[in-house]
């Protein structure tokens, strides 16, 4: 029942991948890229999915090409759609359909592992909030209520542990609003400021690093991809603009395609000067130089793209380490603290006791 709940109709990357994956395998047998598509529209079970195959059906029976048709619907990247026009006028169809489902099988493959590495690191979070929570609901006020029936005085930090917490727990419809209002308030941000989000994703305490390197394999992976399709660089560089979830980053790459085009810059200069705000990493400008002298581009960025994949596993796969280490620290340091809160005041009325016999 939970998962029909949150079962949606909206098309994902797994359904891309996999409607090039049976469009590669029927156009391997044989089958025209017409009847391809009517065979993956027959077995497709999301609505959005079924509407967008009818008019990518219509387009080409009215004699559009496959790739003009794409270019139609919004659920083709526009770096796809121009590696099957090249696909089509060059007659490397299948080829290049192998390219893009690799690609797409790989991508996919990266952001699971990614996402298992932060598992460990979302445990750690939502295990302190959950202790931080019992703590101020639960286990503070019931000392409390413990120590006054005591009438003692409470040692300075037993109060000053007693005050806050007490006063955290008052606060609690604030903090309510504040979870209820988190999410659409991220939302109409991101909606809004969009650029600004971007970037303040590659500055998070250790989630920034992961998705640095992230946008480094998909830029570089997919410029490889359209450059080993015969796209000129100029166009290159637009197309994985396009592609790369990162306005500043397609704002940067926009730049260097037009200083290729219009200035003749080679690549590697052109990168470094609509570089202004660092977000290509400084070791991908000299493979890109010596990929461009020695005429072996799609070599050197698939090697690139392969080092930035593994950096990325790495980076995914300590991370719940590091959060973990880093949240431990002071979560024991407040356990002390507490304990230290809890056994102050017994201390106290033992060694009063002791006194008064």
């Amino acid at each position: 029942m939970i998962i029909l709940f949150f079962k949606t109709d909206k098309p994902t990357q797994a359904d891309l991948c996999q409607f090039f994956r049976i469009i590669c395998r029927y156009y391997s047998a044989g089958i025209s890229l017409i009847n391809s598509v009517e065979q993956y529209r027959k077995n497709c079970e999301k609505k959005q999915l079924q509407a967008i195959m009818q008019s990518l059906l219509r387009d080409m029976r009215e004699g559009l090409p496959f790739s003009d048709a794409m270019r139609k619907a919004p659920f083709f990247p526009a770096y796809i759609v121009e590696l099957m026009h090249v696909a089509e006028s060059t007659g490397q169809i299948k080829k290049i359909l192998d390219e893009i489902v690799f690609f797409l099988e790989q991508n996919i493959d990266i952001k699971r592992e990614v996402n298992s590495g932060l598992y460990p690191a979302k445990f750690f979070l939502g295990g302190v909030v959950l202790s931080f929570c019992m703590a101020i609901f639960v286990l503070i006020p019931k000392m409390a209520d413990i120590l006054n029936d005591l009438n003692t005085d409470l040692p300075m930090i037993t109060a000053v542990v007693l005050n806050g917490g007490m006063f955290l727990a008052h606060m609690w419809p604030l903090f309510a609003l504040l979870c209820i209002t988190g999410f659409p308030a991220y939302q109409y941000a991101k909606k809004m400021y969009p650029e600004r989000i971007d970037r303040l994703k590659l500055k998070l305490p250790f989630f920034g690093q992961v998705n640095y390197y992230n946008l480094q394999y998909e830029m570089t992976k997919i410029l490889s991809l359209v450059l080993q399709s015969g796209i000129p660089m100029q166009d290159a560089l637009k197309y994985t603009a396009i592609a790369v979830d990162h306005i500043p980053l397609k704002n940067t790459l926009y730049q260097a395609s037009a200083k290729v085009k219009n200035s003749g810059s080679n690549t590697a200069d052109a990168l470094q000067k609509a570089d202004t705000e660092k977000l290509i990493h400084h070791d991908l400008f000299i493979m890109i130089r010596a990929g461009e002298e020695s005429g072996k581009m799609v070599d050197i960025l698939e090697d690139e793209a392969e080092d930035f994949r593994k950096d990325l596993l790495a980076l995914s796969k300590n991370l719940g380490n590091k959060v973990g280490t880093s949240i431990i620290i002071p979560g024991m340091l407040c356990i002390i603290l507490l304990m230290i809160s809890i056994f102050a005041p017994l201390i106290h009325m033992m060694t009063a006791a002791t006194s008064m016999m």
